[in-house]
């Protein structure tokens, strides 16, 4: 849990694409309904692949 954020943390580092979007995927599995799920990722098209996908 990343207090900071109030939710549990995915630290994807430089993971991109396809393979941060099924990190994701994976992790959201594992989690309860009204859970928060805090991503980070350093890769510079994490944030045009996260658009693509959950928006």
């Amino acid at each position: 849990m990343d207090e900071q954020m109030g939710g549990t943390l995915l630290d994807a580092g430089r993971t991109a694409c396809g393979d941060l979007i099924l990190l994701i995927f994976r992790r959201m599995r594992e989690m309860q309904p009204g859970q928060r799920l805090v991503v980070r990722a350093y890769d510079e098209g994490a944030d045009m692949d996260h658009a693509k996908t959950f928006d």
